[in-house]
């Protein structure tokens, strides 16, 4: 039940063009350390909470522990 109910979300969920962006940043012009995404307010888009050129892992870390989940 729980994994047809994810897969039907996932069905729905686009990814936004930022977040491309934003990763081909990370992947090919290694400017971007790190990417945190998170879905949009609506729930129907994957967008780019944060990105940072700072490769810093402990700032990195901190971000993921004060972020929020959503209900």
């Amino acid at each position: 039940e729980e994994v047809h109910v994810l897969i039907t979300i996932m069905e729905r969920v686009q990814v936004s063009p930022e977040c491309i962006s934003v990763f081909n940043d990370l992947k090919l012009a290694k400017k971007i350390k790190f990417i945190i995404y998170k879905l949009s307010d609506d729930y129907k888009e994957i967008v780019v909470e944060e990105s940072s050129e700072n490769g810093d892992w402990d700032t990195f870390r901190e971000k993921l522990i004060n972020a929020q989940t959503k209900n």
